[in-house]
């Protein structure tokens, strides 16, 4: 909850212009509404990656990129997509 609080001082005063796109919630697995909220929210529920990835499959999205070092998130993503296709 401190990081939580700490993160909504941090970005109180940064301005964030509606996405282009539909930035889906990882903890509620919708799309953003109020991104600070979101945000700030995301820090105390638990992450849903494989709900996630499904809706995001659900939506038409073919691509995933892992951002990082190493890859095993990738291949979280190709067990998880390639396996509900099946």
């Amino acid at each position: 909850a401190p990081a939580a609080d700490a993160l909504a001082d941090a970005i109180a005063d940064v301005e964030i212009a509606a996405p282009s796109f539909p930035v889906i919630s990882n903890s509620t697995v919708e799309p953003f509404v109020d991104v600070r909220a979101e945000l700030v929210a995301n820090l105390l529920r638990p992450v849903r990656f494989r709900e996630t990835l499904m809706a995001l499959a659900d939506r038409g999205v073919e691509t995933f990129e892992e951002v990082g070092p190493g890859t095993v998130l990738t291949g979280l993503v190709k067990r998880t997509v390639q396996r509900a296709a099946a």
